[in-house]
């Protein structure tokens, strides 16, 4: 995907279509995946593919390096992906019924 996103911001009109098409179908997997309790469950269930410092480092660096370059909407595309992912993963506190005082 690095690979893609600098070919297409170079000029490689292909590898720009390409990454942005991943960036967007990989972000509405993750956020129809965030608003289902059981793929939420699933997930949570199977844990990380990846550890989570490269998985969201290489995410943050992927919208830097879009927005740098002027591609919003598949930096938007990354962003949607971060968010879902934190949510999919997100620790609800309140459901262990350890509340703070």
């Amino acid at each position: 995907m690095a690979w893609l996103a600098w070919a297409g911001v170079n000029g490689n009109e292909g590898a720009g279509r390409l990454i942005a098409f991943a960036a967007w179908v990989l972000g509405l997997f993750q956020l129809v995946g965030a608003a289902s309790a059981d793929i939420k469950a699933k997930a949570v269930k199977r844990g990380r593919l990846i550890p989570v410092w490269l998985y969201h480092g290489f995410g943050n660096a992927m919208i830097c390096f879009l927005v740098w370059h002027g591609w919003w909407l598949t930096a938007i595309a990354f962003l949607v992906d971060e968010i879902a992912e934190l949510a999919i993963f997100h620790k609800d506190e309140s459901a262990t019924g350890e509340e703070e005082l």
